[in-house]
């Protein structure tokens, strides 16, 4: 007997060539007729329904005293806002703060270090019983470079801030919504989720795990009334990128996100074209990936910084 075992495999080498076979005939017959029914559908609802989501009164800001989270806070800071701006650095908090409350916003520092977990969880519990939120931007995370020096070194940081920082922070702030059956959470990860050279590997696995992590909660919490969005940042302008000029503004950045926000995006994601270049970057075979991450790092030549 002829051993059965060969007609269930594929030879390795011919593997890649399969897998982008596969893909193109499954995003021509099913995901394209399915994407263009949902364009239509969308917009069809929104011409239908015209809804208007309530304004935030009370934002929860983490990250809040530099780059995106700053220019989130000075974004939706005005009078008849409160604004909750939460980071180590209090006095950089206190900056941000005097902006917004130049522009009418009433503002309470929050100088919290998101890796302690259980003291985090008790910030935002008593936080939220003085001022129940309407919006969370959990936008916390560091760069996560790593060179091959230190390469074992950094993932538990950057874990403990891009990941497991994150949901601590999330959670506890998740379930009061879910009691009020209403609210808003904006989850801040990035474009590498999709795919990185090798020398961003915590940064990326931890972002892509976050990003999984928004999409399971976006379901989970619909059914509460709770709205979840996933934000996608490329190459924006802050102290991680080295406040590059060549890159999009942070304060820019934050008019797109509140834009889409107020509109319930799920995925928000600027530039789009970057999101789009990772993305389909994160759709090469197995076999292609790890010879075009390594053509990126040695353009590169240095840790990739992003949001």
């Amino acid at each position: 007997m002829p051993n059965m075992q060969f007609y269930f495999t594929v030879p390795p080498n011919l593997h890649p060539i399969v897998q982008v076979l596969s893909s193109m005939i499954i995003n021509l017959f099913i995901v394209l007729p399915v994407s263009i029914g949902l364009f239509f559908w969308d917009n069809a609802k929104q011409l239908i329904e015209k809804r208007k989501y309530p304004e935030p009164k009370v934002i929860l800001v983490t990250g809040a005293s530099s780059g995106i989270g700053a220019a989130f806070a000075k974004e939706y800071a005005r009078s008849g806002v409160t604004l909750g701006l939460l980071s180590r650095n209090r006095e950089r908090l206190q900056e941000v703060a005097e902006e917004c409350e130049i522009k009418g916003a009433k503002c309470y520092i929050i100088a919290a270090d998101i890796r302690d977990y259980d003291t985090l969880k008790e910030t935002l519990e008593d936080f939220d019983n003085q001022h129940p939120v309407d919006l969370l931007f959990s936008n916390a995370g560091i760069s996560g470079g790593e060179d091959d020096k230190v390469w074992t070194e950094t993932w538990k940081k950057v874990f403990d801030t891009n990941l497991n920082g994150n949901i601590a922070t999330v959670l506890p702030i998740y379930e009061r919504m879910k009691r009020r059956k209403s609210g808003q959470i904006c989850i801040n990860s990035s474009v590498f989720g999709y795919f990185g050279p090798p020398y961003s590997i915590w940064y990326r696995t931890a972002k892509s795990a976050l990003n999984d992590f928004t999409v399971d909660l976006y379901y989970v919490a619909s059914k509460y009334n709770v709205r979840v969005n996933l934000l996608l940042p490329g190459y924006i302008s802050t102290n991680l990128t080295r406040n590059n000029p060549n890159m999009v503004s942070a304060a820019y950045f934050a008019k797109i996100v509140k834009k889409q926000l107020e509109d319930n995006i799920f995925c928000i994601t600027y530039p789009f074209y970057q999101s789009l270049f990772f993305y389909i970057l994160s759709t090469l075979p197995k076999r292609v990936a790890p010879s075009v991450a390594l053509a990126l790092a040695e353009i590169t030549k240095r840790p990739y910084d992003l949001k």
